[in-house]
């Protein structure tokens, strides 16, 4: 549930981003924050959801690799998804206000 909860975190400032460049007039570089979000999800360290004893010695590693693919590929999605979803949202609203 804790890793649901930290992507929804993401998504949420990764929307609040665009709002705030849009904001102020930088729309170019939502695509930076993107990149951002991408490489967090990429780089995202297992150990902060990975709970382990004190001396307790790790044989495998699956733990840390499902959350390290949880993370590449529901984050990954949920970035790219977001961006899009935004950008055609943005769009729509711009053209029904010129209308």
């Amino acid at each position: 549930m804790i890793l649901l909860l930290t992507i929804i975190i993401i998504t949420v400032l990764q929307i609040t981003a665009y709002i705030l460049l849009d904001k102020y007039g930088l729309k170019n570089w939502k695509y930076l924050v993107l990149g951002l979000v991408l490489l967090t999800d990429l780089f995202m360290p297992p150990g902060f959801f990975v709970e382990r004893k004190p001396g307790e010695i790790v044989k495998c590693g699956m733990q840390e690799l499902s959350v390290k693919m949880f993370f590449m590929v529901f984050g990954g999605i949920a970035a790219i998804i977001t961006h899009l979803v935004y950008i055609v949202v943005k769009k729509y609203t711009l053209k029904n206000k010129n209308i």
